[in-house]
């Protein structure tokens, strides 16, 4: 049977691939893959039955390049491991779990979460000290630690933590179990920097139940969730926080009336601190809403879904630095095969892409959409297409819908998670089935941008020192010096800056750009011989030096 990889693909930031395969490889128990920036393939590892990736979590990385996960069965007890795979390609297990030998927990559900210091940190939804599951660490040396033992007996704890826990700057975790507590729904713990376990809340049902997600912090520490079930009058979940001082408080209970939506999702929060959300389903027509708790508490309803305009949102929703939100939708549209919508910062409804295919699918993936800099979207649909195995699709900045690619089952079916975007524009990602053994396939689609700065004269004007400010001010000016018309759209990339200087603004008569972004749009669909173009550019300097940087001049369609 195919198998899908767990979790995203690892980017890291030489542009090299790495993931992990479910089965296959050598002993047929999984890979770990990595695919460099020329396209090679290859393998890291092959796992052994003893190592068993049918089991995965997902795997995260780290500022070297080394990767880690979990795996909910395998290692030498067959009920769980923790995993590291170095830069040459070393694999070891960092610790076995056991039930018996070290009592340290079983079967963990969640991938590692790190911290600012690369320890690593986690849950097991079972073992320990009481059956009921524990939090570990595993330290930047590798040595292991059981920070905690859930005892379901016990109302002052929890039991069955499924969700991995979420790491401060201080040092504290955060994380949530799906029972136990005082009345046995589940709770939100905390585990201080010192290694002391408190009880921030245990759920009683009337204020929800069985959270299953991991909490967010905001800038100022305070905690966010939701449980998918609970609340007054046996209602359909609830978003909580907990703030700085333990103080617990429901911030919107979802009631079973059609004024609202039933069984939240995962919640994603601004720069502002607004919390925005999906709803399953409910709300007006019953088919799920999109709702927003901004950052004074007052909740209100963003959309309610119809049908038509899609069904059953399944993930978070995903926010660009302009305050808008996107996302899918499982069912609906016009064959009820979901759909990708946008909620403008004036909140906004529109249908960016309704699915149509007159085969089985099931909408977009279940993973988020994925946002550019520029604010065009890309994703991928598990079925339909001309062949009936799946497409990758892109929506742009105006609405306008285009399939990138259809898979044929030759190159790949059923895309299983969603696509990973690199700097130059590049999509990759994976499908569950099709290739060559009919086992899936690892896939990129290029941007079909062109790096023209070769053919063009570079110039620079000025060098400015903003009185009274860190600002360095400088004109490039680009030159068609080539004997052919270039084509747009065109895009500025500035790279090679060197540490701590930043470039905070671009100007032109045509240029676009968004502070943190490294492309900016020029403009103009066309650069006739001997025509040019000016960018201002406005860098943050802290030491005030004379700075370098190299600018690469893009041209082409596609999206950077």
């Amino acid at each position: 049977m195919a198998k899908c990889l767990f979790g995203p693909l690892c980017l890291d930031n030489m542009g090299n691939l790495y993931g992990i395969t479910s089965g296959g490889g050598a002993y047929g128990s999984g890979t770990v893959f990595k695919i460099d920036v020329l396209g090679n393939f290859s393998v890291f590892h092959n796992f052994t039955y003893a190592e068993d990736a049918s089991s995965l979590n997902g795997i995260i990385d780290d500022s070297e390049g080394n990767l880690y996960g979990t795996t909910q069965r395998a290692g030498t007890y067959g009920i769980g491991s923790v995993f590291k795979l170095d830069t040459s390609n070393n694999f070891s297990i960092l610790h076995s779990f056991s039930y018996y030998v070290n009592l340290d927990g079983a079967e963990p559900f969640a991938s590692v979460t790190r911290d600012s210091e690369g320890n690593l940190f986690g849950t097991t939804t079972s073992g320990g000290m009481f059956g009921s599951g524990t939090v570990f660490k595993v330290d930047t040396q590798g040595n292991f630690s059981l920070l905690h033992s859930f005892n379901g007996n016990d109302s002052s704890d929890g039991a069955d933590p499924f969700a991995s826990v979420t790491p401060d700057s201080h040092g504290n975790l955060f994380g949530t179990t799906t029972s136990g507590g005082m009345f046995g729904f589940g709770t939100v713990f905390k585990i201080d920097a010192q290694g002391n376990f408190s009880l921030l809340h245990s759920f009683n049902n009337d204020d929800g139940s069985s959270p299953y997600s991991a909490v967010i912090l905001d800038n100022l520490g305070n905690l966010y969730g939701t449980t998918t079930v609970g609340g007054p009058n046996h209602s359909s979940g609830v978003v909580f926080k907990i703030d700085t001082l333990g103080n617990f408080s429901l911030l919107h209970t979802f009631t079973n009336n059609s004024s609202d939506g039933h069984y939240p999702n995962s919640l994603s929060m601004d720069h502002q601190g607004n919390l925005f959300g999906t709803a399953f389903s409910g709300g007006s027509y019953g088919d799920g809403t999109v709702f927003e708790l901004d950052n004074l508490g007052n909740y209100s309803v963003l959309h309610n879904f119809n049908n038509s305009d899609g069904e059953s949102p399944y993930s978070a929703v995903t926010i660009d630095s302009h305050g808008n939100l996107y996302g899918s939708t499982v069912f609906g549209g016009a064959d009820d095969f979901g759909t990708v919508f946008k909620i403008n910062n004036l909140h906004q409804f529109s249908l960016l892409h309704t699915f149509r295919h007159p085969r089985y699918i099931e909408g977009p993936s279940q993973g988020a959409v994925v946002v550019d800099s520029l604010g065009n979207l890309f994703g991928t649909t598990a079925g339909g297409g001309a062949y009936y195995d799946g497409t990758v699709y892109k929506i742009d900045t105006e609405g306008n819908f285009s399939n990138l690619h259809t898979f044929d089952g030759s190159d790949g079916g059923g895309p299983c998670d969603a696509v990973t975007l690199d700097s130059q524009g590049n999509l990759f990602g994976t499908t569950a089935g099709g290739g060559l053994y009919g086992n899936g396939t690892v896939y990129e689609l290029t941007s079909h941008i062109s790096n023209q700065t070769s053919s063009l004269e570079v110039v620079y004007h000025g060098y400015v020192h903003r009185p009274g400010s860190h600002a360095i001010t400088q004109q490039i000016t680009f030159t068609n010096t080539s004997e052919n018309t270039l084509f747009g759209p065109f895009n500025l990339a500035i790279s090679s800056l060197p540490s701590g200087i930043t470039l905070n603004s671009a100007t032109g008569t045509t240029v676009n750009f968004s502070p943190g972004s490294p492309f900016i749009t020029v403009g103009g669909s066309s650069l006739a011989v001997g025509a040019s173009i000016s960018v201002t550019l406005t860098f943050n300097d802290p030491h005030l030096s004379h700075i370098s940087y190299s600018p690469t001049f893009l041209a082409g369609n596609g999206t950077p």
